[in-house]
Formats: C-alpha cells, structure tokens, sequence
C-alpha cells in the first residue's frame, strides 16, 4: 500500500493535510486577509477585504458541500462571492465553477482553457514521470462545462470586484491557459509547482502533469521575477520563493525516458482438429513499464498480466516479468523482452511455469503492427506427451493497432483498438485463435 499513500499524498490528498493544521497565510498587505482551505484533491484560497471576497480556484466536482461548508465557517456564503480565478480548466480546479456561476460568482480564466472549461473535461494529461503516467486515468473525471465571464489573455486586475491589488496573468505551460494570481510578495500559482509529500509539503517539486514542462518553468521563472517572497500552489505548500528558485535552477531539463503500456483483449481459440466443443474464450489484461534514459532508447522493462476464461473448463492465468529491456527505434518502433514466472493455465491452477516474452511494434502508415512470442518452461503441474523442455508451451500473436504513437521520448499518450491471430502450442496440444483488444500507452 505504500505506492498508494504516496500517490494520493502526491496530489494533495485531505488525508494527509488533516493530520497537520494547514500553515497560516501571512505577508499579504492589510487589510486583505487570505485562508486556505483545503479540498479532496486540491486547494482553494479565499482572499477577502471586507465585503469582497474573491476564490482562488474552486476544487472537484466532489467538493461542493465541502467548500460551501468551509465558506460558511468563515462567514461567507457562496453567493457572497465576487469572482472565482480558476487557475487552470482541470476538474480538480474547476470543478466548482459553475456552481459558483450560478450563485453569482464571476469566472475567471485563461484563454487557452476556455475550449476545455466549455467541454467539461481535461485535456489529454501529459506525464512528467512514472507515477503521473500510471494515475493518469484518475484524474479524467468530468466536471460541470463552464463558460467564462472574464477572459484572461493579458494581466488584469480585479478592481471591479473589491480587489485592485489583486493581479491576474497568463502563466502558460501546465496547461495552455494557465493564469496566476498576485497580490503584493504573495502568488497563487495553481500547478506551476507543488508542494512535496506528507513530510515535505512545503519542498517544491514537479507537478505530474505538465503540457509544456518547458514553457511553466519559464512562466515560473518570471513570476519569480516579480520579486514574489512565497507562492501558494495547488497542492499542499506554501513554497519558499527562494527555495523554488533553487529547485528550478537544478530541474533536470530531461525527466527521463518512462513509459506505461496497458491492454486488455478478449481472445477466443480453438484447438486444432477440434469441433466447436473444443472452443474456448478468456479475457485479459497486460501492462508493461519501461524506465530508461539514454540517446539510444534503451530502458529496462518490467510488468505482469492476468488472464481467465473456459477452455475445456474454467482457466486462470497470472504471470509476472520482473526482468526485461527495451529498445526504441527513431521511426518510432520498439522491440522488449521479458522474463518471469506464472501459475496457471491450461495444466491447472497450481501448475506453475518460467516465460520469456518477446515484443515488437512497427508503425505502418495510420497503424502499428505488433507481434508478440513467448516461450515456457513448465516448473510444476502435470506433464504432457509434446512437452518439449524448454519450450513446453508456446505461443504467437500477430496483428495490427490503429494509431502510431508508442514512444517513451516525450511522455504522449496513445491508443486504439487491435485485432490479432494467435497459435499457442501448449504441450502439444494446438490452439488457433482470434485477439480484439484495446491498448493505451503513456510516454514522456
């Protein structure tokens, strides 16, 4: 479970806020007074001056009777409420908005959000490392459509709601209409940068999404530039400006080469010779993660895959490949070899084997072929007359994948449907088949 607590701590779960009180936000000019409040998967900042009372993003879809509640604390029901800045157009930051809208709040937001904010869900998320890449469809959640009342393409000040010293301006990078707020030293930077995990809240490190990691450290380093003393993010913090501009200036211009590939596929087979009481169909799921780095596109692979069905009776199959290397080619092809053990199969259930698989892909034109070997040795479980030693099982799948990208050189996701043929030798006993599957990938 330590993978998880990590990864819920990495993107500012309550769990782990609550077990210290959030730290005060001290520094802005009086008599303006700011509180954070902190949601499921994020924060909201309340800045106020008397009457005025403007929001800094505006939580999940989840988290309205959460935020109407820590509004009311504070004595400020939501239709008091002049303007919400939502810092970019993600559901964990805009999740809120159009609720808000309708208690009369005004929207504000970059012009590079507008067409995802109106669509209601994200944009494709662009992983900065592996963890980013394995959550990614977490974070897919909808979140209400919303049409913006002021649009940001240039800094702006919120004067006309009871704020003047209060700035808004494009930050682009996380996401193409990222905006900051600014108010004296102090800045709301939404996901420029977060806070670090559990004991490190307030150490900043790369959020695990980025668009354009390049261009938000460069809208990072100007709002620095600014003469900003401490940044308020999205998740956990505050931030130190001074310790943002060391971890900026030592940032890895390469958060390495990782990728993830996930696919499932329901596979029907037939034994050779056989009638159609010999027939047999399983469902299964695969992934594989490659960690590398290097001009040569080398990385080291690893994953597992579980499988069950009927095939002359009820069949399970779980293997795991804890060993393997990868190598991708410039045109965007890859081969991978893994190795492993499983249980399982067509021996039964506590039959136990050695494998090695092979992988390849090859793109071709609006599709990629992919083909698939692997070789096994059983360990445990009954023989068979075609057991061939270090072959006793065999099997091979061909096929084709719509859509070309699998590359681990710049965090982009792919994927689409294939269709594959499959042979499988298992002992000596031969089986044909047919693969309609779906496979997703996610590369930096």
């Amino acid at each position: 479970m330590g993978w998880l607590v990590a990864a819920v701590a990495a993107c500012g779960g309550p769990a782990f806020e609550a077990m210290r009180p959030a730290p005060p936000v001290t520094g802005v000019t009086a008599p303006v007074t700011v509180d954070r409040i902190v949601l499921q998967w994020s924060n909201v900042y309340l800045v106020r001056r008397g009457d005025a009372a403007v929001l800094i993003d505006a939580g999940s879809p989840g988290d309205r009777d959460a935020l109407a509640g820590a509004l009311a604390a504070r004595g400020v029901p939501p239709s008091h409420v002049k303007a919400v800045v939502v810092t970019h157009a993600h559901a964990d930051h805009a999740g809120c908005a159009r609720w808000l809208q309708t208690q009369g709040a005004a929207i504000v937001l970059g012009a590079g959000d507008v067409a995802v904010a109106a669509r209601g869900t994200n944009d494709p998320l662009h992983a900065t490392n592996l963890l980013g890449a394995l959550l990614a469809p977490t974070f897919m959640f909808p979140f209400d459509p919303v049409t913006p009342d002021v649009v940001v393409d240039r800094e702006i000040d919120l004067a006309d709601r009871g704020l003047a010293e209060l700035h808004v301006l494009p930050v682009p990078g996380h996401t193409a209409g990222s905006i900051a707020a600014v108010i004296g030293g102090e800045a709301f930077s939404g996901d420029l940068v977060k806070g670090g995990l559990v004991v490190d809240v307030e150490t900043p490190s790369e959020h695990l999404y980025q668009t354009d990691r390049l261009a938000d450290h460069r809208s990072l380093a100007a709002l620095l530039d600014r003469g900003v003393t401490r940044l308020y993010p999205g998740h956990s913090g505050p931030l130190d400006a001074g310790a943002v501009r060391a971890w900026l200036a030592g940032a890895d211009p390469d958060t390495g080469r990782n990728a993830i590939s996930i696919d499932g596929d329901v596979r029907g087979e037939l034994r050779r010779g056989g009638g159609l009481g010999d027939a047999g169909a399983t469902l299964g799921i695969r992934h594989r993660i490659i960690v590398g780095r290097g001009a040569l596109g080398a990385g080291y692979a690893l994953g597992a895959a579980l499988r069950g069905g009927y095939l002359r009776g009820g069949i399970y199959e779980a293997d795991a490949h804890p060993i393997g290397v990868a190598l991708r080619g410039a045109a965007g092809g890859f081969a991978m070899a893994t190795a492993g053990v499983g249980l399982g199969g067509i021996r039964g259930n506590t039959a136990s084997h050695a494998v090695v698989e092979l992988d390849g892909e090859l793109p071709a034109g609006p599709v990629r072929l992919i083909a698939r070997a692997s070789l096994g040795r059983v360990l445990g479980g009954p023989a068979y007359p075609g057991d061939a030693g270090i072959a006793d099982e065999l099997t091979a799948q061909i096929g084709v994948r719509l859509g070309r990208d699998h590359a681990w050189g710049d965090y982009r996701a792919g994927r689409g449907l294939y269709l594959a043929l499959g042979y499988r030798d298992l002992g000596g006993t031969e089986l044909f088949g047919l693969a309609l599957g779906f496979e997703t990938d996610a590369a930096k």
